[in-house]
């Protein structure tokens, strides 16, 4: 690599709740191409992305991070995740010369909660082997280090990072209802998680038609509550009428998905298993709330 290494920080958060696939081969960037919504052409070893894996209807299976480590492709997924985002993508294999490896018992991966590059997604080489990536999402986040397993042991608790990302309203890997939400929904092009230039892909024609034609109903919504969270996955209503879901809750704050025509309506009054909420469009997502 042709860039300065940058010095590991003297404490990481560990995010022991991923997991790392890797695919290689001399057909995986071709094989994924066709599988993802992020466009493979622009990951090179100082670039990473973020993207998602849809069903062929277009409904959301699993999102990721994706890394180029050496000759390997690396998905970064939630941990329980692994397994069927692998035995998905595996069904797709067919001509494709691939093979699918768990990284996770080689490496860890961790966070801080201030990026070390201005630019989403920037990429550069860490001191002892591992890489550190600006959040392809959202430079807020902060940034993700891919570390050698056992190389760092000073680590703050991961629930800094979670109630961090909650606040900004980013959802993660199960913040969705799975095989229902779409693309849109998800609002997974306000995190660099879509390219409607790149070829076909699995899902595309409703990822396309829902960004070119008609706008999503529903989107995601951070909330706010007073002292307790509802549950998760507890329905969101106006009255007796359903408008969303509730998906990840910390310290007042929270992540949903909602009909914004109807919660964003003047004088709405959402609540969640009696809970009042009120909602706000993250600071990051530009969609128009009358939608």
């Amino acid at each position: 690599m042709a860039y300065t290494h940058v010095p590991t920080p003297e404490k990481l958060i560990h995010l022991d709740d991923r997991g790392l696939l890797a695919i290689t081969g001399p057909d995986a960037r071709e094989f994924l191409q066709g599988m993802v919504t992020c466009n493979i052409e622009h990951l090179t070893p100082s670039h990473s992305l973020f993207g998602a894996h849809l069903t062929a209807q277009g409904r959301m299976k699993d999102t990721f991070f994706m890394y180029q480590l050496a000759d390997k492709v690396v998905l970064d997924c939630a941990s329980d995740r692994l397994m069927p985002l692998a035995k998905s993508l595996h069904t797709f294999q067919m001509r494709f010369d691939i093979e699918f490896e768990d990284l996770s018992d080689d490496f860890d991966v961790y966070a801080t909660l201030e990026a070390h590059e201005l630019t989403a997604g920037v990429t550069t080489a860490t001191e002892n082997k591992g890489i550190a990536v600006v959040d392809p999402r959202y430079v807020e986040l902060g940034s993700r280090f891919i570390m050698p397993k056992g190389s760092v042991t000073d680590l703050h608790d991961k629930l800094e990072y979670h109630n961090h990302r909650i606040k900004l309203a980013i959802p993660d890997g199960h913040d969705f209802i799975r095989e229902k939400t779409i693309a849109g929904e998800y609002c997974l092009e306000f995190m660099n998680g879509v390219d409607y230039k790149k070829g076909c892909y699995i899902g595309q024609e409703m990822t396309a038609r829902t960004h070119f034609r008609t706008a999503p109903k529903k989107r995601v919504v951070g909330i706010q509550y007073d002292v307790i969270p509802p549950e998760v996955g507890a329905e969101i209503k106006i009255g007796n009428l359903k408008v969303g879901n509730v998906f990840s809750c910390a310290e007042g704050h929270g992540i949903a998905i909602v009909r914004i025509g109807k919660a964003f309506e003047v004088g709405a009054e959402l609540k969640a298993e009696d809970i009042a909420l009120t909602v706000q469009k993250p600071k990051w997502a530009n969609y128009d709330i009358e939608s």
